[in-house]
């Protein structure tokens, strides 16, 4: 039986063009009701919600940081406290939390002690990247991030193109900001110019580029880089 108080699992902006999509009264209305909370980093959810223009006191909240660098015991001990008496919103640092983000961590501790996780609608930079793409979204991986070291990387990009070619497998993987172009280098050449590659860049930002073309015409098309996330995926288009 499901224990009375929820874990909601909200979207952060992933750009400014995000802003207006999440501006729905359920989603206002949410927040609102919310008063503790897990997220990768507070300044961004309080700048967030504080954008509202809510009938929210920041101060009021409660807000515990989930990252790279946090202790899962620490959050799992606020989440047994806080939801014997209220709900909490899990958010990450952009986008749907849970999705390349370590609080599916929390909603596995919600699940395995019967609490009910609701999702609310919001954007994923890896869903709108692979809509975009014209690549197979009937079948799909997420790699994460790739190898640093050049062997390592060089291993991965050529497992990754194996898998493309053997069934047509959707290979997205994501980088930080500054590493971008060096990554988009390697994958010039790596990766036979016969296999796709989609980049889609600050999705719902004011660069957005969302372009898919084989490895082939990439080398003669020159990208502009700016420091902004960035969505690669790696596979076959679709027939035209």
């Amino acid at each position: 039986m499901q224990k009375s108080n929820n874990i909601y699992c909200l979207s952060l902006p992933i750009g400014p063009k995000s802003l207006s999509e999440l501006d729905s009264t359920r989603n206002k209305e949410q927040i609102t009701a919310l008063k503790f909370w897990i997220t990768e980093n507070a300044k961004t959810l309080r700048r967030y919600i504080s954008s509202l223009k809510l009938d929210v006191r920041i101060d009021d909240l409660t807000i515990i940081e989930w990252n790279k660098h946090g202790e899962q015991t620490e959050v799992y001990s606020f989440l047994k406290e806080t939801l014997k008496s209220h709900d909490v919103g899990l958010v990450s640092d952009a986008g749907m939390p849970g999705i390349a983000d370590p609080g599916a961590l929390a909603v596995a501790w919600a699940h395995a002690n019967d609490y009910r996780v609701i999702p609310v609608v919001g954007a994923s930079s890896l869903f709108l990247a692979l809509c975009a793409s014209g690549l197979n979204g009937q079948s799909f991986k997420f790699n994460g991030y790739l190898p640093v070291g050049n062997q390592e990387l060089k291993k991965k990009l050529a497992a990754m193109v194996s898998d493309v070619k053997k069934d047509n497998t959707a290979q997205l993987f994501i980088e930080t900001p500054y590493r971008n172009k060096k990554l988009f280098d390697e994958i010039l050449v790596q990766v036979p110019g016969s296999i796709s590659l989609t980049i889609a860049f600050d999705i719902h930002g004011n660069n957005e580029l969302i372009q898919t073309k084989t490895l082939k015409e990439w080398k003669k098309n020159q990208l502009k880089w700016v420091k902004a996330p960035c969505v690669f995926i790696l596979g076959n288009q679709l027939q035209r």
